[in-house]
C-alpha cells in the first residue's frame, strides 16, 4: 500500500496487479458472487479497470493470524484518503498495532485520523 494505491503479487501465478485508490470500489473478505467461501484470511480488492469490474486477491493469512484487523486497516486507508500520509512513516504501523491489540479499536472514534 502506498499513497497512490495498492499492489498485489502472486508468486505462484506470476501475477502482479497495481490498483489506484480511485479505482477500488470495495474491499471484501471473499470474492463476490461465490456460493461458498474460498478460505479465510483474504483481502479482495474489487476494482474497475477499463470499465470492467475485476478483483485482486491478497492472502493476508500468510502474514498474520489477525487478518480481519489487517483488512479493516486497509479498508480504513481506502475510506480515508486524508490519512494516507501515515503510510509514509510509522503512524500506519502504530494504527495497525492498535487494531491487533484491541479488536474493538476499529470503531469510528479510534480509527479517526489524527490531525497534526
Amino acid at each position: 500500500m502506498g499513497l497512490d494505491g495498492v499492489e498485489t503479487c502472486s508468486a505462484q501465478f506470476a501475477d502482479y496487479k497495481h490498483s489506484d485508490w480511485a479505482n477500488i470500489t470495495d474491499i471484501l473478505d471473499q470474492p463476490p458472487n461465490r456460493r461458498r467461501p474460498i478460505r479465510r484470511g483474504l483481502i479482495v480488492f474489487q476494482c474497475t479497470r477499463g470499465g470492467k469490474s475485476v478483483g485482486s486477491t491478497f492472502y493476508a493469512d500468510a502474514l498474520t493470524s489477525d487478518y480481519d484487523a489487517l483488512r479493516e486497516w486497509v479498508r480504513f486507508y481506502w475510506q480515508h484518503p486524508e490519512a494516507r500520509a501515515e503510510l509514509t512513516d510509522g503512524r500506519a504501523l502504530e494504527r495497525l498495532r492498535q487494531l491487533t491489540a484491541n479488536p474493538r479499536a476499529n470503531d469510528a472514534a479510534t480509527m479517526t485520523p489524527k490531525r497534526e
